[in-house]
């Protein structure tokens, strides 16, 4: 498999034209590995464990992807499970994460449809504007990063730049082939 390096760079100001202005969202070419199935990641600070994800991916027969994954990280510092439901294209069209964050309940969930976000957090509603066709990453949630990689047109190479929710973005370039 092709594994590409990430690097995330968060964009200057909450415009929407702060972003990349081309956003592609037609299908990716396929790619010589896949998304589908299940993975974890053992995190670590300084060589010492600190948490772990464990994620699971389907590929639904219409192209669509569905993501649910569990992060754990320190005795009461982060337990949350997230649920993303992805279009053909791998851009984002609902996202939730529910569980604790410090200690304390965390709820908060978000439909994402044509640069508007609809969120919802512990029940306190809110719009967000953000470059439509963006990929989505919450906070100390890493399995999503499979979803903006996956966006890397192959026969392209290069740097590539994809939209983050809400006002960040993406740098993606294959340096190696990985083989495993």
């Amino acid at each position: 498999p092709v594994l590409p390096v990430v690097g995330y760079t968060q964009s200057e100001g909450a415009a929407r034209s702060s972003a990349p202005s081309a956003v592609s969202t037609e299908s990716q070419p396929t790619t010589k590995w896949s998304l589908c199935g299940a993975g974890a990641y053992e995190l670590s600070a300084a060589g010492q464990s600190i948490g772990s994800e464990s994620f699971e991916i389907a590929c639904r027969p219409d192209g669509r992807y569905s993501a649910t994954g569990r992060t754990q990280a320190g005795p009461n510092a982060l337990d949350l499970t997230t649920t993303l439901e992805l279009g053909a294209d791998l851009v984002p069209t609902t996202a939730s994460a529910k569980g604790t964050v410090g200690g304390r309940p965390f709820d908060q969930s978000a439909t994402f449809a044509n640069g508007t976000a609809t969120l919802s957090t512990n029940g306190t509603p809110q719009s967000v504007p953000y470059t439509a066709g963006a990929s989505w990453m919450g906070g100390n949630i890493f399995f999503p990063i499979a979803f903006i990689v996956a966006r890397y047109d192959e026969a392209k190479g290069g740097v590539q730049q994809f939209p983050v929710f809400p006002t960040m973005s993406a740098s993606v370039e294959r340096l190696a082939t990985d083989v495993i």
